[in-house]
Parts: structure tokens; C-alpha cells; sequence
């Protein structure tokens, strides 16, 4: 037997907790401005104004879309993901198709003004997409129910490698912080929360969290003005108790 445990003043390494990128409000301004109005555009544009998760917007059908009701109904995802075939990676991909990732997954999200408009403007490209390249277009008619909303310029589900490629481009154009778009959803729940009049609750619930506590952890990312914003609170607080006590 070993008298003595040979790992027992061995160091375990720590696992180190990376914030994710994502862009101050300036930023995002500034990329609302540099975004294409095309359907990589739209797409982007879409994840900023709604916090909505890449292949949730990749599953957005016309269907999905209430405009008499004000709602977007967030059913499904959609990707491409690269095919196993006898445990090797084949050189292509197939199309996923499933539920939300869980049941908070699915979702209302109010369509603001700005989605509205969004919306309007992608019908509109859709259509003219598919006069453009009738001889190639596979898809359905544009705003059919079972149409994607942001479908290929021949018709068919989204590829999202396109709409980051159109991010990055404008990203460069902005002078922003080149992202990509998880970390653009990052940043859209980040500049509500940095609002101050959005719970926590209310803010997972908007992006299809489970547990708040998950979203506090992931996506409330820490601010040097507002912690010296909270600084200067205590400051006045313990400031109140000394003119209380004499002590100033």
C-alpha cells in the first residue's frame, strides 16, 4: 500500500471563465448604420433588435411572423451541420430541423416598430430575389406560411455563414469590434439589462433561458461606469450615516 497520496500537493489546473465580446452601445449604433440592407443584413439586424439565438433566426418561417397581432413566434431552429458517415466527417452538410432548444425556447417575441419595418423590408427583397433568379429559385412564394423568412437568393433554409461573413464586413465598416453573431445576441441582452428596467426574470424569458441565473452569469457582463455609478451610492450612503454620527 502507498502511506502517502502522491497527488496530494499536486496544483488542479483552474478552468478560466472567458467574458464573451460584445459591443458597448456606441457600437451597436454604429453597425445598425454599416449593416447591408439585404437579407445577411436583415438577419443581423434581426439578432440585435431581438437577442434571437443564429439558427433560431435560420428557423424563422413567413408562417412565424404575426403582423395583425404584433408577435414573432420562435417554433424551431434550422443549421447545417456537418454529416458522420462510419464515424468519419463526410465533406458535407445536412439540414437540422428541430424543436427550441428547450421548453422556454419557445416564445413570443413582441414585434417592435423596428422589427416591423424589418420584416417589411425582407418580404420586399424576398420578392424581388425571386423575380431576380426565377430560372434558379426552388423555394415558394415569398411570405408563404412555410417559407423561411431570410431563405437563400434561390429559396432554400439559410446558411448563417453568410449573414457572420456580412457582420464582419460591417463590423470593419463601423470600426466596431469585429464579432460574430453569438456574440452579437450577447450584445443585445446586454445594452436591456444595462437598461435598468428589465428583471432578470423577464430578461431570460426573452432569451429562452431556463434559469435567470443562467442568463445573470452569461450574458450581464460588467460595466466600469455603472460600477462607479454603484461606488458613488455607497459613497453617499456611508456619507449620510457619518453626518449622523459627527464624523463629518
Amino acid at each position: 500500500m502507498i502511506s502517502k497520496n502522491p497527488f496530494e500537493h499536486v496544483e488542479m489546473p483552474q478552468m478560466r471563465q472567458n467574458e464573451v465580446v460584445h459591443l458597448s452601445q456606441h457600437e451597436l449604433l454604429a453597425l445598425l448604420d454599416a449593416l447591408p440592407d439585404t437579407t445577411h443584413g436583415c438577419c443581423c439586424e434581426l439578432i440585435l433588435w431581438t437577442g434571437l439565438r443564429k439558427s433560431e433566426v435560420a428557423g424563422l418561417e413567413w408562417q412565424d411572423v404575426d403582423f395583425n397581432e404584433g408577435v414573432i413566434y420562435v417554433k424551431r431552429t434550422k443549421q447545417y451541420l456537418w454529416s458522420i458517415e462510419n464515424g468519419v466527417k463526410a465533406d458535407h452538410q445536412a439540414l437540422d430541423v428541430r424543436p427550441t432548444k428547450s421548453k422556454k425556447g419557445f416564445r413570443r417575441i413582441p414585434m417592435k416598430p423596428e422589427t416591423r419595418k424589418l420584416f417589411e423590408r425582407q418580404l420586399a427583397e424576398q420578392k424581388r430575389e425571386r423575380l431576380l433568379y426565377a430560372k434558379v429559385w426552388t423555394g415558394g412564394y415569398p411570405g408563404a406560411p412555410n417559407m423561411c423568412v431570410f431563405a437563400t437568393h434561390v429559396g432554400t433554409v439559410p446558411d448563417m455563414a453568410n449573414a457572420r461573413k456580412t457582420l464582419r464586413r460591417a463590423c470593419s465598416e463601423a470600426e466596431t469590434k469585429l464579432i460574430t453573431l453569438h456574440p452579437l445576441r450577447h450584445s443585445c441582452l446586454t445594452a436591456i439589462a444595462r437598461g435598468g428596467k428589465v428583471d432578470l426574470r423577464t430578461l431570460a424569458e426573452l432569451a429562452g433561458h431556463e434559469k435567470p441565473s443562467f442568463t445573470a452569469e452569461k450574458y450581464m457582463h460588467s460595466d466600469p461606469f455603472a460600477m462607479s455609478d454603484a461606488l458613488d451610492v455607497l459613497g453617499e450612503r456611508l456619507k449620510k450615516t457619518s453626518k449622523r454620527r459627527g464624523k463629518v
